[in-house]
């Protein structure tokens, strides 16, 4: 649940303070407080509904509270979302001493400043209000819309470099953590402030007032904080104290180079939230299994690169399912299971050095072919999971054309949820290829090469989400 104050009487549109703590007494002591600004005070215990502020475009987050005790390392998800959707905004740690974290590593995923308990609303107000604008940027922005002066000198850089940030959502008053530039002309971009000064908040209301809507940052620099986000996350899922839960819970944040593939080639915000809750929806329904206290399931979980597997083909068939008009309860969690574990029966084999399967030894050709009906043997013997499940995961590989396998699989025998799957698996592997090889273009390989081998339905709705 989120909750806010609404500070002011006027209903003007106001920045946004977002604090996220686990600590349900905390935040009642947050609300209670008096000494309120004219600041809005979002609050929340979960890095779900943080994400949900971050990511509504109606809400300027001004600065962040996060408490490194949220449930499944949640604060980094936060941190991650926040460098996403508002980036340079202030991120601020709540941590306590069971963080095993160092301040440099805090610095490197861009955090601010670290906090310690206690710690008062009136404190967060010191440190954030003093930073935000205080003027009518709207107004500003609505008389600025005749004016054509040039801000500066002309700085020649390709436009596909820059990523931008809305304008009315920075903050003055601290030291910034990017280069920041304006644009003035088609690749034609000013740097108008070095990475580790302070934007004050007359320079920052003049560039608003001239009618800049929007500053803009190098993608590589935003890239390299996202990059260590996913390191930090590593590391700590493999300490022995975290717990297997923790490691479910936060794997689910895997699966980014699907993501980031897919909102670079056309996918609209609301597919990627689709299939973002989608996954979290089959995250929620595998819980029910006890997955810890299984040795199949639990094994497959401790392996991180097919749990990230799994989780962005989950996404992929997500909207090929949607496409497809399987919407009911039933079907849709099916493929939902199929999806993140098709691919389990790779546990029982020793490791493949290769992926390509033209580079693979006869003993991992076999191992590989084999690896769907070692997978449905596993989950048939498991009481809990729905048959349809492990029926699904023995046909994945098999092609109405005839190249996948297993061979004695006729067209009859492939249902559309192997399709769904197979289809979205296939993709799934060319996009993480691309990282090693970024020559491959999985969408042109996927509609030459590999579409063939599915049903024209399922072929026409790849086609429908992701290449028209």
């Amino acid at each position: 649940m989120v909750r806010y104050n609404r500070v002011m009487a006027n209903e003007k549109k106001q920045r946004v303070l977002l604090v996220v703590d686990a600590d349900a007494g905390f935040l009642e002591q947050l609300q209670a407080e008096e000494q309120l600004t004219d600041l809005r005070t979002y609050c929340t215990s979960t890095a779900e509904a943080a994400s949900q502020v971050l990511l509504d475009p109606g809400l300027g987050v001004v600065g962040t509270f996060v408490d490194s005790a949220l449930p499944d390392l949640g604060w980094l998800s936060v941190v991650e979302q926040a460098h996403k959707s508002v980036p340079g905004m202030p991120i601020f740690l709540v941590r306590d001493s069971s963080l095993e974290v160092s301040d440099e590593e805090l610095k490197a995923v861009g955090i601010r400043q670290s906090l310690g308990k206690p710690l008062d609303f009136k404190r967060m107000v010191d440190i954030v209000a003093p930073l935000a604008v205080g003027f009518d940027i709207e107004g500003a922005l609505e008389k600025a819309k005749g004016n054509t002066d040039s801000l500066g000198g002309v700085s020649v850089a390709q436009d596909i470099a820059f990523m931008p940030i809305r304008a009315d959502n920075f903050l003055s008053g601290t030291k910034s953590i990017f280069d920041l530039y304006i644009r003035i002309g088609t690749n034609h971009n000013l740097k108008i402030l070095q990475a580790g000064d302070v934007f004050d908040t007359e320079r920052l209301e003049s560039y608003l007032k001239k009618g800049v809507t929007h500053f803009f940052i190098k993608k590589e620099v935003q890239e390299t904080y996202l990059r260590y986000c996913e390191h930090l996350t590593t590391r700590l899922l493999t300490s022995k104290k975290v717990p297997s839960q923790v490691k479910v819970a936060q794997t689910l944040n895997h699966g980014e180079e699907v993501a980031n593939f897919l909102k670079g080639n056309g996918l609209t915000d609301f597919q990627y939230r689709y299939a973002s809750q989608f996954a979290y929806n089959v995250q929620q329904l595998f819980q029910q299994f006890n997955p810890h206290k299984n040795n199949v399931l639990n094994a497959f979980l401790s392996d991180l690169a097919a749990y990230d597997h799994g989780v962005g083909t989950t996404m992929i068939a997500a909207l090929m399912a949607e496409a497809l008009d399987v919407t009911s309860g039933y079907a849709v969690q099916i493929v939902g299971m199929v999806a993140l574990l098709h691919d389990i029966g790779l546990q029982k084999t020793p490791e493949l050095k290769h992926e390509d399967e033209t580079r693979m030894s006869k003993e991992e050709l076999i191992t590989f072919h084999t690896h769907p009906d070692t997978g449905a043997e596993m989950l048939r013997k498991l009481k809990v999971m729905d048959p349809a499940v492990p029926h699904a995961v023995a046909s994945h590989h098999a092609r109405r054309n005839h190249k996948g396998f297993p061979k004695n699989i006729g067209a009859t025998g492939i249902n559309q949820v192997a399709e769904i799957v197979g289809c979205s698996d296939e993709f799934s592997r060319l996009i993480t290829a691309k990282i090693k090889h970024p020559e491959l273009t999985p969408l042109q390989l996927m509609d030459v090469d590999v579409l063939e081998g599915f049903s024209r339905p399922v072929a026409d709705a790849f086609r429908k989400v992701f290449v028209t």
